[in-house]
C-alpha cells in the first residue's frame, strides 16, 4: 500500500493535469465560438468543416480525459483516507504499546517486568533484550 504522502502527490499531479485540460477545453470552446461568429458574419458555413470536426473531436477527447482523471482523483482520495486512517491507527497502537511498557516498568517489580518481557520476546521469536 502506498503511503499517504505518495497518494497525495498522485492526487496533486492529477489535479494539475485536470487544470491543464480545462484550459485546453476553454481554448477549444472559444475557438469554436469564434468560428461560429465568423461563419454568421460571412455566411460561409461550409469552409473549415474539417477544422471544426477536428476541434469538436479534440474537445470531446479532452473532456473524456478530464472525466477519467476526476474519477482517478476520487479513487485516490478514498485510498488516501484509508491509508491515513491505517497509519494513524498504527501510530496510536505503537503509542499505547510504548505507554504500556513504560507503565509496566514503573508499576511492576524488576523481576516480574523482566519475566514478562522475556515471555513477550519468546512469543515473538526475538532475541532477549538488553535492558
Amino acid at each position: 500500500m502506498k503511503s499517504p504522502e505518495e497518494i497525495q502527490k498522485a492526487i496533486d499531479c492529477n489535479e494539475v493535469e485536470v487544470k491543464r485540460l480545462e484550459g485546453e477545453i476553454l481554448s477549444i470552446v472559444a475557438q469554436l465560438e469564434e468560428a461560429k461568429v465568423v461563419a454568421r458574419q460571412t455566411g460561409d458555413y461550409e469552409s473549415n468543416l474539417d477544422w471544426r470536426k477536428s476541434a469538436k473531436y479534440a474537445l470531446h477527447s479532452k473532456k473524456l480525459q478530464r472525466r477519467n482523471l476526476n474519477k482517478d482523483i476520487s479513487s485516490l482520495k478514498l485510498e488516501l483516507s484509508k491509508a491515513t486512517k491505517k497509519r494513524d491507527k498504527a501510530e496510536r497502537n505503537a503509542s499505547i504499546e510504548r505507554n504500556f511498557v513504560s507503565a509496566a516498568k514503573e508499576v511492576l517489580s524488576d523481576t516480574v517486568f523482566h519475566a514478562l518481557l522475556e515471555e513477550a520476546y519468546r512469543r515473538s521469536d526475538k532475541e532477549e533484550p538488553t535492558c
